[in-house]
C-alpha cells in the first residue's frame, strides 16, 4: 500500500502510532501557534470543521508533552471509541468518569511514574477532581487533558454534560483541552462559551506566510506524481491553488489531489475538472449525509442548503472568493454559518470589517471553497487569468460580496435545535457505508454482503458488536474488523 492509500483510509490521527504520526504528519509554523496553545495552562476549545487536523494538533501536543516537558503531565483521551452513543447526561458520566481515570492512570504508569491509589477507587466526577489534585501534589507538574472527539453531532444532553465536567475539573493544576465543531456543539446552561475556556481556530488561513509552503511540502511527501505532471506555468501557483480551493483543509486536499492523480497530465483544464468533482462529488454529497448526523441541528442545514446557492450565485457573478456578512444577519441566523463552516463551503476569515456601502455596519468576512464558487462562475473553464483573480486574498471592499441588513439574507430565520438524542443514521442500511468519494475508508462489497448474512443490517446493529466478534465473522479477519469499525464510526462523527 502507498503512502498516500494509507493515508486515505486511516483518516484519525489517533489511529497511527507513535512512530507513524511523526512520518505522517507535517506542521506548518502557524501550525506551532496552536499547538503551544494547547501545552501551556488553561482551559481551550479547538474549534474546526471536518478534517481541518484538530485531532493531529491535539496529539502533537500531547507527544511534545511526554516526550520533553519535565513539569507536566499529558494525557491523551479519544472519545472516538466511546460506547454511548446516546445517553442522558448522568449515564454518560458514570461511565466517562472512571473511563477517563483508568487512562489517566495508564498515562501515568506508562511515563514510569507512580499513580496515586485514588485513583483505584474513582466513581464521581469529586473523586477524579480529589485524584488528579493528589497527582499534581506528589508529581510537582501540572496535568493536562486532551479531550478528542468530543463533539459527537446530536448528543446535546451528553455534550452538556461533558462541558460541566469539563468546567468543574479544570483548576490552576488542571488544564482541560477539547475538540469541537463550529455550528453543532450544545454546551448546556452551566457552560459559558466565552469564559470557561479559550476559543482557538483549527483552520489554515491563505493569508499567512507559511500557507503556501505547507501545502507544497504535504505535494512533495504524499502527492508528488502531481507535481511531476503538472504543466511547468501550473506548478510553482498548484500549491496555493489547491490548498487555498479547499480552505486550507488537508483532508479535502488529499480527496482532491487523489482525484487529479488519474489524470496523466495535470493541467488547468484538468484542475478545473477537479473543482467540479470537489463541488459535484464530495462536498455536496457530505451535505446531503448531513441529514442523517445532525440531530437537533437538521432543520438549520435545511436554511443552510437555500443560504448557499445564493452566496454562490453572487460571489460567481462577480469572481470574488470572499463576503462580508452583516453582524445582524449572523446575530439572526450565525449557527447556519457556522454549519456551512462545518461543511468546507465557507471559513471565516476575520470576525469584523466595516461594509462599504452607505456604511451600514460590520460583520465576519468568509472565504469561499473554490470548487463549488467556479461552478458558479459564467464560462465555465478555467484560465490562468481567473486562478490569478481566484487566487487574490487582499482585495478592497467593492469588490466584495457584501450582505447588508437589507440583502436577501434578511428573510432567513434559524430554527432552535429540537431535543433529539438519536441520530438518524443509526437505523440506515449498513450499505450506505459503502466505499466513496466521501468515505475512502468504507465497505466494499464484500464485507456488506457477510454483515447481511450475519443479520446485521442496519448501522446501530454493527454499532453494538465488538471488534473480536466481527473478526469472527466468515471471511472478516482482523484488518477487516477493524475497518468495519472504523468506517461506522467515521460514519456517524464524521
Amino acid at each position: 500500500m502507498s503512502d498516500t492509500d494509507e493515508l486515505e483510509v486511516r483518516l484519525a490521527a489517533e489511529e497511527f502510532t507513535d512512530a507513524e504520526f511523526e512520518k505522517y504528519h507535517l506542521f506548518s509554523q502557524t501550525d506551532e501557534q496552536v499547538i503551544r496553545r494547547l501545552m501551556v495552562a488553561g482551559p481551550v476549545l479547538l474549534r474546526g470543521p471536518r478534517g481541518s487536523g484538530k485531532s493531529a494538533y491535539m496529539l502533537e501536543a500531547h507527544l511534545r508533552i511526554k516526550n520533553g516537558e519535565q513539569t507536566a503531565i499529558s494525557a491523551y483521551i479519544s472519545l472516538r471509541y466511546f460506547p454511548l452513543l446516546a445517553a442522558t447526561a448522568d449515564e454518560y458520566l458514570a461511565v466517562l468518569v472512571p473511563y477517563v481515570s483508568d487512562l489517566i492512570r495508564k498515562e501515568v504508569k506508562d511515563r514510569g511514574l507512580t499513580c496515586p491509589a485514588q485513583f483505584e477507587t474513582v466513581k464521581s466526577i469529586a473523586d477524579l477532581k480529589e485524584a488528579l489534585s493528589v497527582l499534581g501534589s506528589d508529581q510537582q507538574r501540572r496535568i493536562v487533558l486532551m479531550f478528542d472527539d468530543v463533539a459527537h453531532i446530536g448528543r446535546e444532553t451528553s455534550l452538556a454534560g461533558f462541558f460541566d465536567f469539563f468546567r468543574t475539573i479544570s483548576s490552576s493544576v488542571v488544564s482541560c483541552k477539547a475538540t469541537i465543531y463550529p455550528g453543532v456543539t450544545k454546551f448546556g446552561a452551566r457552560f459559558d462559551f466565552y469564559s470557561d475556556a479559550t476559543i482557538v481556530e483549527a483552520q489554515r488561513d491563505e493569508r499567512s506566510s507559511d500557507f503556501s509552503g505547507f501545502f507544497k511540502d504535504l505535494l512533495e511527501r504524499y502527492h508528488s506524481n502531481l507535481l511531476g505532471k503538472a504543466e511547468t506555468r501550473l506548478l510553482p501557483m498548484l500549491p496555493m491553488l489547491l490548498g487555498r480551493a479547499v480552505l486550507g483543509n488537508v483532508r479535502t486536499f488529499n480527496a482532491l489531489c487523489g482525484r487529479l492523480s488519474t489524470y496523466p497530465l495535470i493541467s488547468v483544464q484538468v484542475v478545473g475538472e477537479g473543482l467540479k468533482w470537489l463541488a459535484s462529488d464530495y462536498l455536496y454529497p457530505a451535505l446531503d449525509e448531513l441529514q442523517t448526523k445532525l440531530g437537533g441541528y437538521a432543520p438549520m442545514l435545511a436554511i443552510a442548503e437555500k443560504i448557499i446557492p445564493i452566496i454562490l450565485e453572487d460571489c460567481g457573478k462577480r469572481r470574488v472568493n470572499t463576503m462580508i456578512v452583516h453582524r445582524e444577519h449572523i446575530q439572526r441566523i450565525g449557527k447556519v454559518f457556522e454549519i456551512l463552516e462545518y461543511t468546507g463551503f465557507v471559513a471565516k476569515r476575520e470576525a469584523s470589517r466595516s461594509l462599504s456601502k452607505s456604511a451600514s455596519g460590520r460583520g465576519p468576512r468568509y472565504a469561499i471553497g473554490l470548487g463549488p464558487l467556479f461552478e458558479k462562475i459564467p464560462g465555465g473553464t478555467l484560465s490562468y487569468e481567473l486562478i490569478a483573480t481566484l487566487l487574490r486574498i487582499t482585495v478592497a471592499n467593492e469588490e466584495l460580496v457584501e450582505y447588508s441588513p437589507t440583502s436577501e439574507l434578511q428573510k432567513f430565520t434559524c430554527p432552535e435545535p429540537e431535543d433529539e438524542l438519536e441520530l438518524g443514521i443509526l437505523s440506515l442500511p449498513v450499505a450506505r457505508l459503502v466505499v466513496s468519494p466521501n468515505m475512502p475508508y468504507g465497505l466494499t462489497q464484500l464485507m456488506i454482503e457477510a454483515l447481511a448474512d450475519a443479520h446485521l443490517s442496519t448501522v446501530q446493529d454493527v454499532v453494538k458488536v465488538s471488534v473480536d466478534d466481527l473478526k469472527q465473522l466468515p471471511l472478516i479477519g482482523g484488518s477487516k474488523a477493524r475497518r468495519i469499525r472504523n468506517a461506522v464510526e467515521q460514519a456517524i462523527w464524521m
